[in-house]
């Protein structure tokens, strides 16, 4: 547990921040891609974004970082520790700025067809104020969405990198091998080695709990934010039994109008 809390640290804040460095540059290649690149030039980025939905990205990863990981047992690493985690972060960024350059940039597109932004334009509305003022707002739950959903993924890619004993700030292989930073990752690959030596498969459930309460965790938070924003545009949701209770009864104590003969008189002349 001391290991666990220790190493969560590592984990969490450090798959955040790739999370955030994906959306952060996402968002701001696709203002550039939804207001200044021409169709072609938009149709090849899409290509590309496609091709990377086919393509393992922890395989990706396995390759770029392995030159940069692997600090052997009783030697003198190629990289410090501060470097290498660096060097991660930007790898395990860059290749998805397509991705999410594409999906930002297609959600601007679609906000850009609306007749609102056409008489934005007409009165004068300037590209930064149109962004700011009638794109941001409607893609703003979007990105918070995005944003989940990337550090889902980049704890994914964690788990993979793990089961090659390849850990976040570089791997010591000694036997087992062992993490520089002991993030969670490092545990499930010392993990590995104690599965197939003596069959101790329990010291891998912890972090996996570890990893699956933390998806869990960011799901639930996506699926807050996706029915608020239902609720906003009038979409019902399911309310919870207390709030059914009052909606029954302040449905059943409005009386409705009825019309009768008495209700109506005449106005003005004979």
């Amino acid at each position: 547990m001391d290991q666990l809390i220790i190493g969560g640290k590592y984990t969490l804040f450090f798959g955040l921040l790739i999370a955030l460095l994906r959306v952060l540059i996402g968002f701001l290649a696709g203002i550039f891609f939804a207001f200044s690149l021409g169709k072609k030039v938009q149709s090849w980025i899409e290509k590309l974004a496609d091709s990377i939905h086919f393509i393992p990205l922890t395989i990706i990863a396995y390759v770029l970082l392995q030159p940069i990981l692997y600090v052997p047992y009783n030697s003198e690493p190629n990289y410090t520790t501060p470097e290498r985690i660096i060097l991660e972060i930007i790898i395990l960024t860059i290749f998805v700025i397509p991705l999410t350059t594409a999906l930002i940039g297609n959600e601007m597109k679609s906000v850009l067809k609306n007749e609102f932004i056409m008489s934005a334009r007409t009165l004068g509305g300037s590209k930064p104020h149109i962004l700011w003022h009638h794109v941001l707002p409607h893609i703003g739950p979007r990105l918070a969405i995005l944003l989940g959903q990337q550090f889902i993924q980049v704890l994914l890619i964690f788990i993979h990198l793990g089961v090659f004993s390849f850990f976040f700030g570089g791997t010591i292989f000694d036997k087992p091998p062992r993490s520089v930073s002991n993030e969670w990752s490092g545990f499930i690959g010392a993990a590995k080695t104690s599965i197939l030596d003596d069959g101790s498969y329990w010291l891998a459930i912890w972090p996996l709990m570890a990893f699956m309460l933390t998806i869990f965790a960011m799901q639930f938070i996506i699926k807050g934010i996706k029915d608020v924003q239902q609720q906003k545009i009038g979409i019902i949701t399911k309310l919870p039994k207390n709030k059914q209770i009052k909606k029954t009864e302040a449905d059943n104590n409005d009386q409705k109008y009825v019309p009768t003969p008495e209700s109506f008189r005449r106005v003005g002349g004979d």
